[in-house]
């Protein structure tokens, strides 16, 4: 899952197969648990002709200020690598 807006983003599933809903889009069905099939997105994969803005963010951009101003405050400087 590539991406970051869909739920199951970052996870990794063996594909089953591909096709298309009633209504044009592409699907893929893949194995989630051992006896679990679910149908995703292809536009929410790496297997869509053109990747998804990776720019999306569940994060706001005030909350990612709030943040690093919180991290400053805590003498982590995001700006050098820091860890926290």
């Amino acid at each position: 899952m590539v991406d970051a807006a869909h739920p199951l983003y970052g996870r990794r599933f063996p594909l089953i197969s591909l096709s298309h809903s009633s209504r044009g889009s592409r699907q893929a069905l893949v194995a989630y648990q051992k006896d679990i099939l679910i149908r995703i997105p292809v536009g929410a994969t790496n297997l869509c002709a053109l990747p998804p803005n990776l720019t999306k963010t569940k994060l706001s951009f005030d909350a990612v200020s709030e943040l690093l101003d919180l991290a400053r405050q805590l003498g982590i400087s995001p700006e050098k690598g820091g860890a926290i």
